[in-house]
């Protein structure tokens, strides 16, 4: 069995916890800061007493399959089929571009331990891992079990855990990563402060990703996590307060950069030519700039099916955001109403590394766009019903 961990290795594995939770008391309540900072008291006092709610139990595989930006080959966004989109750049398979088409490894849910019955997911949730929810006070017991060529993990953001299941790597750590065939069972805990604050709503959103290399998040290795306060999470896993919830993770994917690109690239072999794109600087640089696609959930151009709100409903849509230090992501709703800390808010802006809540109700019904006003052109936009 395994030794606890000393108060100095807790304190460690909290630490990136912590400076999230200060850095959303900085720009979002700047009267609080001093007593946030100084109050060590109540901080030590939460970090040493054990939460007593539900634990938790998922199954998780990481799969490698190979996977298409665009299931129904078709550009909802211009409404045309993806072979004649003007974002062909992206989209479109020849002799110097790939298409829609990349070998992947993902996050995937299974009903028990045996790993054979994956669990549905919606259509909307695309590439994303699991959504894993929870009330404050509760554990999640997350079985992991790697069925990828490479070690990966899973690093959550927001929540408290100790060193070994923090899902990062470092130098002489054990069980910092998971090796192709093995299982490790993370276990992490939700104290208050990874829950709603006094002026957000009934739930708060965070992300979780591969930790090994800087680069798992362009494999596909990446989820959410949804905390709600205690009593606003029904017993059939969905949110009490609204009618609907939808989670949207924005995230351009340097395909240049993941470490199944070469594996994408032999796949595509017998219709990519190599000297066709290694010609011109030109064309190499076109090349690379066709693999790094603009997505919602790991979808360009969608128009998911079972995204929809009805007239009068109400639903919690959180919102995520990865990539570099280059990318930035302002999201819009046409034909609803956001709110974000209980103001309206006519957009959302979101950096890398970035979690927002916003409550949405219908404006007036018909086709509706949602996405990045930035990205939009390049696919980083979803069409949805009201």
């Amino acid at each position: 069995m395994r030794q606890p961990l000393s108060h100095v290795r807790r304190l460690i594995a909290i630490l990136p916890f912590l400076a999230l939770q200060l850095t959303s008391a900085l720009v979002i309540q700047p009267k609080l800061i001093t007593r946030q900072l100084d109050d060590f008291a109540l901080l030590s006092s939460e970090l040493q007493t054990p939460v007593t709610g539900i634990v938790r139990k998922h199954y998780v595989a990481i799969d490698e399959i190979e996977w298409n930006y665009s299931p129904d080959q078709w550009d909802y966004y211009h409404n045309t089929s993806i072979s004649d989109s003007p974002a062909k750049l992206w989209t479109q398979q020849s002799t110097t571009t790939l298409g829609t088409r990349y070998r992947k490894a993902v996050y995937r849910e299974y009903n028990d331990s045996t790993l054979n019955h994956a669990l549905d997911i919606p259509e909307w949730q695309g590439m994303m891992g699991p959504i894993f929810r929870a009330e404050v006070g509760d554990t999640f017991e997350i079985h992991v079990t790697n069925r990828a060529s490479k070690n990966y993990s899973i690093h959550p953001h927001g929540l408290k855990y100790e060193f070994e299941m923090e899902g990062a790597v470092y130098q002489n750590a054990l069980y910092n990563s998971i090796a192709p065939n093995d299982t490790f069972i993370y276990r992490w805990d939700i104290p208050p402060r990874s829950g709603p604050g006094p002026q957000d709503g009934d739930s708060v959103v965070w992300g979780y990703h591969s930790h090994v290399t800087e680069n798992d998040m362009f494999d596909g290795l990446f989820g959410a996590i949804i905390i709600y306060r205690h009593g606003h999470l029904g017993a059939n896993g969905k949110a009490k307060s609204v009618d609907k919830e939808f989670v949207t993770t924005f995230v351009v994917m340097d395909e240049n950069r993941s470490s199944l690109f070469k594996q994408t690239l032999q796949e595509a072999s017998p219709t990519i030519d190599l000297s066709k794109i290694q010609a011109t600087e030109s064309s190499k640089k076109q090349f690379i700039d066709s693999n790094r696609k603009a997505t919602i959930n790991g979808i360009m151009f969608g128009g998911p099916k079972d995204l929809v709100i009805k007239d009068k409903e109400v639903a919690d849509w959180h919102l995520l955001a990865w990539g570099t230090d280059f990318d930035a992501f302002t999201v819009t709703w046409s034909n609803a109403g956001s709110l974000i800390y209980n103001q309206t808010a006519e957009q959302v802006n979101l950096l890398p590394a970035s979690f927002a809540t916003a409550r949405i109700s219908p404006v007036k019904s018909g086709q509706t766009e949602f996405g990045c006003n930035v990205h939009k052109s390049q696919g980083m936009v979803i069409n949805f019903n009201i």
